[in-house]
């Protein structure tokens, strides 16, 4: 029998709570329109493979990945689905991406003759979607030069352009710029016909700027993150974070703590060495700026996070024992400390807190 795992640093993923989220978001579309997972990134740290089989128990049916490997680890795992990689491919990944019937997003034509000929090879249909470049100036063909590719790659024997999207830049703080983007997409709409079309982020969705189109493809939201806070309380935070105190030590005053002795002490107090650093994912930027949860209650960082440990004060606590919890993202009681919180302290956004998290830091999954 495998032993039962130790929880020294661990992560909680409430199948639940996205289920919840993911009901949440079909709500705001119709019926008709389809959700893209978008599990890239190890689903934004939550483990791609058990979202993507969450979400495939749900219904959904076309799942967002950033590259090949990431396509393969999906199938390698037994998910069905349609698999989107949103990445710009390389080109000793193309027969892979034929031979395994994936998605390749491509932006020109030079990249559509190369798959093509690689179909024609194995004797098989490469299906591509091809990205408009709309505004975000990252992917895909410029609106205003896209149609002659498409053109030229309508022409091709053994590619199929199944798809047409494009991307938002700022639909989180742009309304304006999200609406122009919108219509140079438009602009295409004789190609939309017998082709999935999307273009909506969780920023699109939620913002009521965009147009559903045929599919969505929601990622934060899905996770329990809004990127318009006033959307939040419609979202349960799909992950929570946990560590253990693994020593307890009294401290005179005015000793100091941590690398570079960054805060001194300045009373007799309580210091708890906590089993997370900066390895694990926990931002070093929170050194002497955050806070944790121990026994429902916020307690302050001292000192420099370090590799694989930081210091907490617990003198206001009174009795913290040896391996009890403590809570770094998610809630206990009345408190709650979201991932959006520490992205603020840190001058960042919730994505890369999230996406930051290690994989040395053990998935504990419930409800799945």
């Amino acid at each position: 029998m495998k032993p039962k795992p130790i929880l020294r640093c661990w992560a909680e993923i409430d199948h639940r709570a996205l289920r919840d989220n993911l009901s949440f978001i079909r709500k705001q579309i119709p019926p008709t329109t389809e959700v893209m997972g978008m599990v890239k990134a190890n689903a934004y740290g939550h483990c791609s493979v058990a979202v993507a089989k969450t979400l495939r128990k749900e219904g959904v049916r076309w799942f967002g990945v950033a590259s090949l490997a990431e396509a393969l680890s999906l199938k390698e795992h037994g998910v069905q689905g349609k698999i989107l990689i949103l990445g710009a491919a390389l080109i000793e990944e193309y027969p892979q991406i034929i031979r395994h019937q994936l998605i390749a997003t491509i932006s020109n034509f030079q990249e559509g003759k190369r798959l093509n000929e690689i179909a024609k090879r194995q004797r098989l249909k490469g299906i591509v979607h091809f990205k408009i470049d709309t505004g975000m100036g990252r992917l895909g063909g410029w609106w205003e030069v896209a149609e002659q590719e498409l053109l030229q790659l309508s022409k091709l024997s053994h590619l199929e352009i199944g798809g047409i999207y494009t991307h938002f830049a700022s639909a989180d703080s742009d309304d304006a710029m999200t609406r122009e983007q919108i219509k140079r997409f438009l602009n295409y709409r004789s190609w939309f016909e017998k082709r999935m079309v999307h273009a909506s982020n969780s920023a699109g969705l939620l913002g009521k700027q965009s147009l559903s189109f045929d599919c969505i493809r929601p990622g934060i939201s899905l996770y329990g993150y809004a990127p318009l806070q006033k959307e939040q309380k419609h979202l349960k935070p799909v992950l929570s974070w946990k560590t253990r105190v693994t020593a307890i030590h009294r401290v005179k005053k005015g000793r100091t703590l941590s690398y570079g002795g960054t805060y001194r002490v300045t009373k007799d107090s309580m210091i708890a060495v906590l089993a997370v650093g900066y390895a694990d994912g926990y931002p070093r930027l929170l050194s002497n700026q955050g806070s944790v949860l121990i026994q429902g209650k916020r307690v302050p960082i001292r000192g420099r996070v370090t590799m694989d440990q930081i210091l907490v004060d617990v003198t206001s606590i009174g009795k913290v024992s040896l391996g009890e919890e403590v809570i770094l993202i998610g809630g206990s009681g009345k408190n709650q400390l979201l991932a959006s919180e520490l992205a603020e302290k840190t001058g960042t956004i919730s994505y890369e807190i999230l996406c930051g998290i290690s994989d040395r830091v053990l998935r504990i999954h419930r409800h799945a």
